[in-house]
């Protein structure tokens, strides 16, 4: 009995193992090979970070500021800001808690005339987090007295009884509007003193319902938050009606002519008396952004980078009598005014010389209240910047880092020099055309230049005379390097463990023998 009830359990157990091990293996193959329904998909794995870039500070007040930055996803908005690049005055994070491309977070609760540094973090969805190099802004003065510089490219095109006015607006972070007045005997030399044409942000505007044949003169003034006005830039224009083309007319038998009556021209009486100079151009001082940076001519031109506001300044003292206007005029073509300060001691005007470099003439015009002028002619050199480019195949290396050195020589030691008490980032990442420049007091300096795939350059000590730093420098790169010289390196390396080893082997066998 005992041997049958051990048959049929075998039995049985064999049953279980030949029908149920089957069926378990063809759900799990089933469950493993189950899919998803036709158009879903599992969302790919994101492992890049966001690109940050155009992170700038807009909008600075005596206490806040808008930090302004973009990305090429979606992604969170932090800001670190502080005293220091240790950021130690905490983060500040957008409200909404979203993902922006467009990134914008302010800064309260700042101090008047104070220099932060800040960076911006993005964070994507799937926690990818950028972190941008360190920026520095500075807060406004409660006593702001310094006007943004002046409109360029100010132009006046006369049409049919109207005049289309253009201008490009400065970029200082505390422009606000550009306000437009006109006259009809001369410019307006102060806000008030003509017909408002146009205030506002845009770049342009049209001035209708004028007169045909008559000439009109226009001053814009730029002007920001506090209400400080810059000098003025001065165009004018004479509305025509359009002309058309006469038909053809077919052409005469020209007729015997007789010679004409030359009748002697009288002169016209001259309304202004140009005098001798007794202005000179020493007489003028130039600064880089009203006071930032005093510039010395240098064989009697003037120096400056691209797009960096020149501010001319003229002491009251220097001049022999009451004066009606001064002008400067930029290569014949754009006019300024240089107005009288609030101290009534200086005459002066901020002007963006030009974004091209070359060299530009210089006039100077003085008009006294005695219809006598006095004009001093110079000229103004717009320095290209300096560039970084590849030593093998010079193309311009852009986002390379340039850093600036200062010898203090208070201290006794190297140090970066203070870019942002001159309006001026350092270190400087280079642009797609792998341009940076620095406009510098006269002192030692030196500079680095790095690039991630090249050797750093370290350049010798000079002395920046004229006050620009702009040299043409070329980077190494690492890939050259290595492929010239790899293989060659690593049989010397080879020969060297060889040599090693046999010398060691020749160490050992002596151990042992003896």
């Amino acid at each position: 009995m005992r041997r049958f009830f051990k048959i049929i359990s075998i039995s049985l157990t064999l049953y279980c193992l030949l029908f149920t091990i089957p069926l378990c293996a063809q759900y799990q193959f089933e469950a493993t090979t189950k899919v998803l329904p036709q158009g879903i998909a599992l969302p790919p794995v994101d492992k890049e970070a966001p690109a940050i870039s155009r992170v700038e500070a807009k909008e600075i007040t005596t206490d806040s500021a808008l930090i302004y930055w973009e990305t090429n996803e979606f992604s969170s908005s932090i800001v670190d800001y502080g005293l220091t690049l240790n950021y130690e005055l905490g983060t500040v994070t957008d409200k909404t808690g979203s993902l922006f491309i467009i990134h914008r977070v302010i800064l309260r609760d700042l101090k008047p005339v104070t220099r932060y540094y800040f960076r911006v973090r993005s964070i994507d969805n799937f926690g990818n987090e950028a972190i941008s190099e360190g920026h520095t802004f500075t807060t406004l003065s409660l006593l702001d007295k310094i006007p943004p510089a002046n409109i360029s490219a100010f132009r006046a095109e006369g049409r049919d009884k109207e005049i289309f006015l253009s201008w490009i607006n400065p970029p200082d972070p505390d422009f606000t509007k550009v306000r437009i007045e006109r006259r009809e005997d001369t410019f307006p030399l102060n806000p008030g003193e003509g017909f408002l044409v146009y205030e506002g942000k845009e770049t342009s505007c049209l001035d209708k319902n004028l007169i045909n044949g008559k000439r009109y003169y226009y001053t814009a003034w730029a002007y920001d938050e506090v209400g400080n006005f810059s000098s003025g830039t001065l165009a004018s224009a004479v509305p025509q009606a359009l002309i058309l083309p006469r038909p053809p007319v077919k052409p005469e038998i020209p007729k015997k002519i007789e010679p004409p009556l030359v009748v002697p021209k009288i002169p016209e009486a001259p309304v202004l008396e140009v005098l001798p100079e007794r202005i000179i151009l020493e007489d003028i001082s130039f600064f880089l952004k009203y006071d930032l940076l005093k510039i010395q001519p240098l064989e009697d031109k003037i120096r400056v980078l691209p797009g960096f506001p020149l501010t001319f300044s003229i002491p009251l003292e220097k001049l022999p009598e009451p004066v009606r206007m001064i002008q400067v005029i930029i290569k014949t073509e754009q006019a300024y005014l240089l107005r009288l300060n609030e101290e009534k001691k200086v005459y002066e005007g901020a002007i963006r010389i030009s974004e091209i470099p070359g060299t530009y003439s210089l006039i100077v015009v003085i008009i006294y209240e005695s219809n006598r002028v006095e004009i001093i002619t110079s000229e103004i050199v717009v320095e290209s910047y300096g560039e970084i480019k590849e030593a093998k195949d010079k193309r311009p290396i852009p986002g390379a880092l340039v850093t600036l050195w200062h010898y203090n020589a208070k201290e006794g030691k190297w140090e970066i020099w203070d870019g942002g008490k001159y309006d001026q980032k350092n270190p400087q990442l280079t642009n797609e055309k792998g341009e940076y420049g620095f406009m510098v007091p006269p002192d030692k300096y030196y500079l680095t230049i790095a690039k991630e795939g090249y050797f750093t350059k370290k350049t010798d000590v000079f002395r920046a005379e004229d006050g620009i730093i702009n040299f043409k420098m070329e980077l190494v790169s690492l890939k050259v390097v290595i492929k010239h010289w790899v293989w060659p390196a690593i049989v010397s390396i080879g020969i060297l463990i060889l040599l090693a080893l046999i010398v060691l082997w020749q160490i050992f066998w002596r151990i042992i023998v003896f």
